[in-house]
C-alpha cells in the first residue's frame, strides 16, 4: 500500500470548509489557525466528513461480558450511573451500550445506531479510526453539542494521526524521519507544542495542557511508541448538560415521574 501523502491533506474544498468553521469560532483564541489534517477539521460535524471508518466491532467475549452486566439492570438506568444521557428507544441504547459506555468508540454501525437517537442530552464523546492507506494511524473524536434545541450535533473535537515513527530507541533508523516530521508539523502548526510523553499525566505547564496542537510519543498505543501529532478543539462551546440549546427532550426526561 502507497504511504500516505500528508503534504496535500487540505484540499480546496475542504479549505472553504475550515474558513467557514474558524468564522463560527471567531471567539477561540485558536481561531487565527486552519486546524485541519488529512481533509479532517475541527469543529466540523461528523456528517460533513467524507471518510471511511474502520470497523470496532466487540469480541466475542466482550459482547458476552456486557449482556451479563445487564442482564438484570434498566438500560436507562445504567447510561444514567455513567453521566450518559441521551434520548433513544431501550433496543437503540442496548445496541449502543458497548460502545458508547463500555469503549467510547465509534465506526459505521454506531453512526447508523446514533442517527436513531432523538436527543443527546449529555457531552456524549467517541473516537473512531479512519480507514485509509499507509502505516499512520488517524483517529477523529467526537463529541455530542447543542444545536439550536434540536437533537445535538456531533462535533470533531481531536484529531490524533499516530505516525509509522518510533522512538529511536527502538527504531534507530527512524530518527532523521523523526527529525524531518517534526520540522513539517512544526511549520504548519507554529503554535504546537513538543513533549516527550502524550499520555503522562504529569503536565505542569498551561501552555502545554491547554495547547490545540502537540507532539510527542504516546506510549499507550497499540503499536510501540509511535511518534503522535494531537491536535485539540479550544473553541469555547457551551455543553449540552449547561445549554439552554439542549433538546426540549432533556429537560422533559429531567422531570420528576
Amino acid at each position: 500500500m502507497q504511504a500516505i501523502n500528508i503534504r496535500a491533506v487540505v484540499m480546496p474544498k475542504w479549505s472553504r470548509l475550515c474558513s467557514l468553521i474558524l468564522l463560527a469560532v471567531a471567539g477561540s483564541s485558536q481561531a487565527a489557525q486552519p486546524y485541519c489534517l488529512d481533509e479532517i477539521c475541527l469543529g466540523a460535524t461528523i456528517d460533513q466528513l467524507q471518510v471511511k471508518w474502520k470497523d470496532l466491532p466487540p469480541t466475542t467475549q466482550e459482547t458476552l461480558d456486557f449482556e451479563s452486566m445487564l442482564q438484570d439492570k434498566k438500560i436507562k438506568d445504567v447510561y444514567f450511573e455513567s453521566n450518559e444521557l441521551m434520548i433513544a428507544s431501550e433496543a437503540t441504547l442496548r445496541q449502543l451500550f458497548p460502545y458508547v459506555i463500555r469503549r467510547q468508540v465509534f465506526d459505521n454501525h454506531v453512526l447508523s445506531k446514533l442517527r436513531e437517537v432523538k436527543a443527546y442530552c449529555s457531552s456524549t464523546t467517541l473516537t473512531g479510526e479512519v480507514l485509509h492507506e499507509g502505516k499512520d494511524k488517524l483517529f477523529v473524536t467526537v463529541r455530542a453539542v447543542p444545536d439550536n434545541g434540536g437533537v445535538g450535533k456531533l462535533r470533531v473535537v481531536g484529531i490524533e494521526k499516530q505516525f509509522d515513527i518510533m522512538a529511536s530507541s527502538l527504531r534507530p533508523q527512524d530518527k532523521p524521519r523523526d527529525k524531518a516530521m517534526r520540522a513539517e508539523m512544526k511549520a504548519r502548526y507554529p503554535d504546537l507544542v513538543e513533549v516527550r510523553d502524550l499520555d503522562s499525566t504529569r503536565v505542569s505547564s498551561v501552555d502545554i495542557s491547554m495547547a490545540g496542537a502537540q507532539m510527542g510519543y504516546r506510549f499507550h498505543s497499540e503499536v510501540s511508541i509511535p511518534l503522535t501529532l494531537r491536535l485539540r478543539d479550544t473553541a469555547d462551546i457551551t455543553t449540552l448538560e449547561e445549554s439552554d440549546q439542549a433538546s426540549p427532550l432533556c429537560k422533559k426526561s429531567a422531570e420528576p415521574k
